[in-house]
């Protein structure tokens, strides 16, 4: 008699395309929680989620509002008390995409090209979400059951970035009750290598604000005379770092826990693929930190980053090029680039 996962292995197996289908649908909402204009779609999209799940077969679906955008909850308790509860998180909140930034297609209009589905939030987090969701209606729609009980908290705003979470997790803690969370918004290597992510890094968002003179100055008359506040944010930015390109802010490395051995050990293990190695060589002329570094340390990126600003969602990316704006006057500056071609 097969067993309960392989029947919904199966069951999973035989609805692929109509799996892809849903998941093309729900990534066709461009669900952008930093954007004022785009709050229809954004409840939209909880909308879809909800009914999605119940047609799931999850039980207690309820779009949960917040002082922002709303929270999806649901869950399937049918495992027993005296079996494990997880709870996934994840989120149907996107950042902005168009063609001008780049894309071949469409972002919100889904296209399937060598095996991979290429669409604005496909793998930050639908796709990882609807997995999740999946998985439970094929044990549940394949005549099983899955082995734990599962509660879903799908949230709105994670990438504004989830100013609300905290006080629905505070508010509601005997809802969300787990033995274990998974974070259905994190990535595998390679299609054949599972990975449980255990730890994620921080971001510190900083906006940084350099004054000089009163007024404004010619610096055809001042230039030399006055220190231009441009160039007092450029030595500001350079003391941020060391030689080694780690961060020299004091106290930033207090509460670093350090890489153990062991963890030295298993990321040694780790086989640089050859995609990986293509894309790297492609974008980057040279690594300034190697795999241990890369892997499970901070680095300078995390404690600053160059912000492209679009609207109200802000898009953190490490740019290939900069365009600053010619500096007229010698009054003041705001720590601000432009990507360049």
């Amino acid at each position: 008699m097969p067993s309960p996962s392989s029947t919904a292995r199966a069951y999973s197996r035989e609805h692929g395309d109509d799996f892809l289908d849903q998941l093309k649908a729900f990534l066709r909402i461009p669900s952008l929680s930093g954007s004022p204009d785009k709050a229809a779609d954004v409840a939209a999209a909880a909308e879809w989620l909800a009914e999605n799940m119940r047609a799931s077969s999850i039980e207690h679906v309820e779009i949960m509002q917040t002082a922002g955008h709303p929270v999806v909850y649901g869950d399937w308790l049918g495992a027993g008390p005296d079996k494990p509860t997880v709870l996934v998180y994840g989120h149907y909140d996107v950042v902005p995409a168009s063609k001008e930034d780049g894309w071949d297609s469409d972002p919100f209009e889904p296209v399937v090209k060598d095996g991979k589905i290429w669409a604005r939030g496909a793998t930050d987090d639908k796709g990882q979400l609807m997995t999740h969701v999946k998985a439970v209606e094929s044990y549940l729609k394949s005549g099983g059951v899955p082995p734990v009980n599962v509660k879903f908290l799908m949230e709105g705003e994670e990438e504004v970035p989830s100013p609300n979470l905290r006080p629905f997790i505070e508010s509601h803690l005997d809802l969300l009750a787990a033995d274990v969370c998974i974070i259905s918004d994190s990535s595998m290597r390679t299609i054949d290598e599972p990975a449980v992510t255990y730890s994620l890094r921080g971001m510190t968002y900083i906006e940084v604000t350099v004054e000089g003179p009163k007024d404004d100055l010619h610096s055809g008359f001042y230039g030399g005379t006055v220190h231009n506040p441009a160039l007092a944010l450029v030595e500001l930015l350079s003391e941020m770092f060391d030689e080694h390109n780690s961060i020299a802010v004091p106290g930033f490395y207090d509460d670093v826990v350090p890489i153990t051995d062991r963890e030295r050990e298993e990321i040694a293990k780790l086989v640089v693929c050859e995609d990986d190695r293509a894309t790297l060589e492609l974008l980057c002329d040279h690594l300034v930190a190697d795999r241990f570094e890369v892997l499970a340390a901070p680095t300078a990126s995390d404690a600053l980053r160059l912000c492209q600003y679009n609207g109200p969602d802000l898009l953190l990316l490490v740019e290939g090029g900069l365009e600053l704006p010619v500096v007229r006057t010698l009054r003041g500056v705001r720590a601000a680039a432009s990507p360049g071609g």
